[in-house]
């Protein structure tokens, strides 16, 4: 297999992996990672077909994917470290857990639950419908689809604007491979990770914001009843990128699972 996925790391303490959302690449963690750097040594990977990884680094499906990533951040981590990942990347940090749980030592989701689309028990799940569109749109006119998705993203939120031009500015000049993009919306549509969520071997902790369109707070309470047991943060006008709307929340819970 290729494992070839692009990893950058910087800092000092602790390992902890970033793992990006559907459409972006690690560059959006970028002031984030800047932040942490001074508590952790900050690992952040491009997906396959995202930023500096090709689209053939590793076939984009769940189990695959998480067998790659695992593999590739091998070499750069010590023990068990935090992995935590960002809407889709949250899904795909809870498969690496669930398929190789001596690589986390805790996982953080941020904006994401084990189950992204609604179902008959997932009613808290974004419509099937929406995504399905987006599957259609996307073959006509990525760069579009694109935009439309990270307008959703900060809809409602105080920022908006402010939030919607820095996810635009992270991305410029770095379309997504089409096919990477058209596999990571079928995760979305059609993966359930309930199963590896329950039987989750390590700590985890829920970081979601209050006016999330996407995965809203109801999918995280849903996410908490199938586990008592985690920590559970819903950020106050907060969207789809808390990590952008509101940097230093995010950074303090994530500096805190190193204590």
């Amino acid at each position: 297999m290729n494992t070839a996925l692009h990893v950058q790391a910087h800092g000092q303490g602790p390992d902890l992996v970033l793992v990006h959302g559907w459409g972006m690449h690690g560059g959006v963690f970028a002031p984030l990672a800047e932040r942490l750097a001074r508590r952790f040594r900050v690992h952040v990977v491009d997906l396959p077909g995202h930023g500096r990884t090709p689209a053939g680094a590793a076939a984009f499906a769940l189990p695959a994917l998480a067998d790659a990533l695992r593999e590739a951040l091998a070499p750069h981590l010590r023990g068990p470290a935090v992995w935590a990942g960002w809407s889709l990347g949250g899904m795909l940090a809870l498969a690496v857990a669930g398929r190789h749980p001596e690589a986390v030592g805790h996982l953080v989701m941020i904006a994401a639950a084990p189950r992204f689309s609604r179902g008959a028990d997932w009613p808290a799940g974004m419509e099937p419908d929406t995504l399905r569109d987006f599957a259609e749109r996307l073959a006509a006119d990525p760069a579009e689809t694109l935009q439309r998705f990270l307008a959703l993203q900060v809809m409602g939120t105080p920022a908006a604007r402010a939030d919607l031009r820095r996810l635009r500015e992270a991305m410029a000049g770095a379309l997504p491979d089409a096919g990477a993009l058209a596999a990571g919306l079928a995760i979305l549509l059609e993966g359930d990770l309930r199963p590896a969520w329950q039987e989750l071997a390590c700590p985890a902790t829920l970081i979601g914001g209050e006016r999330d369109r996407l995965v809203r707070p109801e999918a995280l309470a849903a996410a908490c009843a199938l586990r008592p047991d985690v920590t559970h943060h819903c950020l106050p006008e907060a969207g789809h990128a808390p990590f952008i709307g509101h940097p230093g929340e995010v950074a303090r819970i994530l500096e805190a699972t190193a204590s």
